[in-house]
């Protein structure tokens, strides 16, 4: 049992759910943010929250600093997760600048706005930033140029902010080397309709190399 708190953003999704479900197993006050209104059971707290909002507006971090501060209550924010990210897939020539955007704002401004919001609270409990990576930082496939782009970028970020920060405050990656298992990657379709991720070639030459899917339920 810890009197610690911790915040996970993309707390609906299949890796925000396993990485919520393994802090609440181990005694910790857990606090999830998606975009939904309604909050899973496996949390403590919920706080709805557009990320994007987030990335580009002061009234909306204000607005969402003061609700996590609320949903906290006596506990002591200890570990801040940066899980939540969008995957906007297409061929360079069609990706839309939007989506471009959107990429970048969810899967590395937020990260950084985030750590900015909540940095005194996680100094004084000399605590931490778990940044989630992704093997498409280095390792990448094709129609994946904004996400494998926005995850790069992270690894990039979260070097800095442990140089920035330290040693108050720990900044580190947990990189996903998997492709996970989730309902919009199954065997057969992957995200948005397109051909399994076991099928697809990677830029390194050849496919991916993975010998079968990471499952969320694995997740440690």
């Amino acid at each position: 049992m810890t009197d610690g708190a911790v915040l996970v953003t993309g707390a609906l999704g299949g890796i925000g759910s396993a990485i919520c479900t393994r802090f609440l197993a181990a005694g910790w006050f857990v606090v999830g943010t998606d975009l939904s209104q309604a909050g899973p059971p496996h949390v403590s707290a919920y706080v709805p929250a557009d990320l994007r909002a987030i990335a580009h507006n002061a009234s909306a971090r204000a607005a969402f600093h003061d609700a996590v501060i609320a949903a906290l209550g006596p506990a002591r924010l200890r570990t801040l997760v940066n899980n939540a990210a969008t995957q906007r897939l297409a061929p360079t020539g069609a990706l839309a600048i939007d989506d471009w955007q959107a990429t970048q704002d969810i899967n590395v401004t937020a990260p950084f706005v985030l750590t900015q919001l909540l940095r005194e609270n996680l100094r004084d409990a000399q605590g931490c930033v778990v940044n989630i990576g992704s093997v498409q930082a280095q390792a990448t496939k094709r129609e994946f140029v904004a996400y494998a782009t926005s995850k790069a970028a992270l690894h990039g970020l979260t070097r800095a902010l442990a140089v920035d920060l330290g040693p108050d405050i720990r900044a580190m990656a947990r990189c996903i080397c998997s492709t996970i298992r989730l309902p919009t990657t199954s065997s057969g379709t992957g995200s948005m309709g397109r051909p399994g991720w076991s099928t697809w070639p990677c830029a390194c030459g050849g496919y991916p190399a993975m010998a079968r899917w990471g499952r969320h339920g694995r997740i440690r």
